[in-house]
């Protein structure tokens, strides 16, 4: 196995917007933004989730930018095969929430993603930030 990706993808912002006291753990709409996201990545549609991505996302990298860098990053793992959440850790005093998967693609069998959500200028909670850790064989 050799160690391809260390992706990160410095899209997470502090700047996300305050998010309410009784919703700063993000409850159960955090991973639903993250999940709603991630189907999108794993069906190839990264101008899709760039579009649901946080306004700052979309204010500080361009959709073509961002298609090719996710690109870069997913395609070579092949298809996703399953993905399951370990872990959702509050960040930034709680106005955004670090979400981690294990996850297994065609071609890398242990991976590991990590999705942060805030809560966005509107409320809703949306993607602001994405690594993977992988390794595959080549």
């Amino acid at each position: 196995m050799k160690p391809i990706l260390s992706a990160i993808l410095a899209l997470s912002f502090l700047g996300c917007g305050a998010a309410a006291a009784q919703d700063a753990r993000g409850g159960a709409a955090a991973p639903a933004a993250a999940e709603k996201w991630l189907k999108l990545v794993d069906a190839g549609d990264y101008a899709g989730a760039w579009n649901t991505s946080s306004a700052d996302v979309r204010a500080n990298h361009s959709k073509f930018f961002w298609t090719t860098l996710i690109g870069g990053v997913r395609l070579p793992l092949g298809e996703a095969r399953s993905r399951s959440l370990k872990s959702a850790v509050p960040k930034a005093e709680g106005s955004r929430v670090a979400l981690e998967y294990a996850s297994r693609f065609e071609k890398d069998k242990q991976a590991r993603e990590t999705v942060t959500a805030a809560r966005d200028k509107d409320g809703a909670w949306r993607v602001t930030g994405y690594s993977i850790d992988a390794t595959t064989d080549r």
